[in-house]
């Protein structure tokens, strides 16, 4: 059965949250968000982006 484009996305989300966050491994933030990521959040402006920008949050 084919997996939809929701479902595929769900699991990436879920993956990184498992994986980045809960684990700690943060090389596979190299893998999951591109290094154009921008993350917009009001309190951290001058934040790095891309794979760095959710290494430094989580």
């Amino acid at each position: 059965m084919a997996v939809t484009m929701s479902e595929h996305n769900k699991r990436l989300v879920r993956r990184a949250l498992e994986e980045i966050y809960a684990k700690g491994n943060f090389e596979l933030a190299n893998e999951l968000v591109h290094p154009d990521f921008v993350d917009h959040e009001p309190a951290h402006p001058e934040q790095p982006t891309g794979p760095e920008s959710v290494k430094q949050t989580a």
